[in-house]
């Protein structure tokens, strides 16, 4: 999080903030942040950026305090994306996974050529048991010369393709660890995220504490039990705890966590209201005897 200015106003330090407190929800969670920050007298635009994008805008609340009598005068919120082009970070990791590519290829080549080798020396030794056109056969002591010179260069082949192999599982595993780099990287650049714009105004220079809270979904716990049995004494010591699972893109390390098992709604809609009909009145009955027709 940190404090922009923008032309017109009082010149701000940046405001560095740390989750302070989560309670986390069986649908949601809410998250509560604070920040300070010693501000010069007028009116100030601080900028919060790089919350997350679930953020909920209608939970949003801010309430800031101050030793020189600090006003709340708006708040926004906005979406916001970071720049897409590739930094210096992305453009070194890039250009060391075109070069493990092009080592790999290399690779391959030396393969395809050591398994080439590999093959005429096993046509080589077919071609030497099996007799020419005119049934000549080779005698012992060539099949022998023959027999030495396939073996060794066999070997050389089968060696080189293990090498070869284990060189490729080498580069494998760093092209894997490099591109696992690359992609968060790149998806930490294209993430969305929700930036909040404050304006406060300042009757005098003073010290500013904020503390802003916003609801976020991707974030939920579950119950779960321990049990276990105590054969001395025949009885069960039952445990109960939660499992948290978030994925909000916010780090909750070190924080103070608040299970609640309530179900709260954000906003809230206005009862169905019953019409209520208004006429003229109907008159009264006419008092007086009911007279039967004569036939």
């Amino acid at each position: 999080m940190a404090i922009a200015t923008i032309p017109g106003l009082a010149a701000a330090a940046g405001l560095p903030s740390s989750i302070g407190s989560v309670t986390v929800y069986q649908d949601r969670a809410v998250v509560t942040r604070a920040a300070s920050s010693e501000l010069a007298a007028g009116e100030h635009e601080l900028v919060l950026e790089k919350l997350p994008a679930s953020l909920q805008e209608n939970s949003l609340q801010v309430s800031a305090k101050s030793t020189g009598q600090a006003t709340l005068l708006d708040v926004k919120v906005r979406d916001a994306y970071q720049a897409d082009t590739a930094n210096e970070r992305v453009k070194l990791l890039e250009e060391q996974v075109r070069k493990l590519q092009g080592q790999q290829a290399l690779l391959d080549d030396e393969a395809a050529v050591l398994d080439n080798q590999r093959e005429l020396v096993l046509m080589m030794q077919r071609g030497a048991t099996e007799p020419s056109k005119n049934g000549a056969r080779l005698t012992l002591d060539e099949l022998k010369a023959i027999q030495s010179l396939s073996a060794d260069s066999l070997a050389k082949s089968l060696a080189g393709l293990r090498r070869v192999a284990e060189q490729k599982e080498v580069l494998e595993r760093e092209l894997t660890a490099l591109q696992n780099q690359l992609d968060q990287l790149q998806s930490s650049l294209n993430r969305r995220t929700k930036t909040v714009t404050l304006r406060v105004n300042l009757a005098r220079a003073g010290k500013l504490d904020l503390n802003v809270s916003y609801a976020v979904a991707g974030a939920r716990w579950t119950p779960a039990y321990d049990a276990r049995l105590r054969p001395a004494d025949r009885s069960v010591d039952l445990g109960y705890f939660g499992v948290i699972r978030q994925d909000t893109g916010e780090d909750w390390n070190n924080v103070k966590l608040t299970l609640s098992t309530a179900r709260p709604s954000l906003g809230g809609g206005a009862p169905a209201l019953q019409p209520w009909i208004v006429d003229v009145a109907a008159p009264p009955p006419s008092e007086g005897l009911a007279v039967d027709s004569v036939s």
